[in-house]
């Protein structure tokens, strides 16, 4: 039984929402599906801008200050994230050549792309909630042989993914929600603590006028 079907049956869980990140190897390259759950209930688009915001927060907490090697992919995955809030995010935008990854990282979205069929690596994303409580937080179920260079370039490959997902208002969130995101760690707030980074994901969101069923 797959992440989705496991939250889908869990009695004290409610999925939100859900994306499938599937990465398949070209030559020095990856190609990427970001493909949605399907799910009985309408998602709004809001709750796959929060999805992504959360998956962000999440990956760098991979990467702490502390060692000095690792906080190094941090940097590198915030400079792409940078360069895209520099650039403006638009229903339209090409986020990956924005993040200056487009020689290594190509996204689809339809279910028949390539990744898709024959996927080298699967990651499953789940936004939930607790039915008792608030307090959104991500599912996230991939290979424990998954790289460094793969996790920061799913970050990308899903918001760019995304994008097709949100009506206007959805985009403008992202693009708010990722600024006063960047606003926190240049703060220096502590990106490696999942507590800390969960809930400057929520905050971000809230903050940008995010609001999650």
């Amino acid at each position: 039984m797959g992440l989705f079907e496991k939250l889908s049956a869990a009695q004290g869980v409610k999925m939100l929402c859900g994306v499938t990140l599937a990465a398949q190897r070209s030559g020095s390259a990856w190609q990427f599906a970001v493909l949605p759950a399907q799910l009985d209930r309408q998602v709004k688009p809001g709750e796959y801008v929060l999805l992504a915001l959360q998956y962000y927060s999440q990956v760098l907490t991979n990467y702490p200050r502390s060692n000095p090697a690792l906080e190094a992919i941090a940097d590198d995955l915030q400079e792409m994230v940078r360069r895209i809030i520099e650039e403006g995010i638009w229903t339209d935008s090409d986020l990956i050549r924005y993040a200056g990854v487009g020689s290594r990282l190509s996204v689809a979205t339809a279910a028949d792309a390539a990744p898709a069929k024959n996927p080298d690596v699967q990651t499953y994303v789940a936004l939930i909630r607790p039915l008792l409580g608030d307090d959104l937080s991500l599912a996230v179920e991939t290979s424990p042989t998954v790289t460094d260079e793969l996790r920061t370039l799913s970050v990308i490959a899903l918001l760019q993914g995304v994008l097709p997902l949100l009506d206007g208002p959805g985009v403008e969130l992202l693009d708010c929600a990722l600024r006063h995101l960047k606003s926190y760690h240049d703060e220096g707030a502590d990106y490696s603590d999942p507590a800390v980074a969960r809930n400057m994901a929520n905050r971000a969101f809230r903050e940008a006028g995010g609001d999650a069923a």
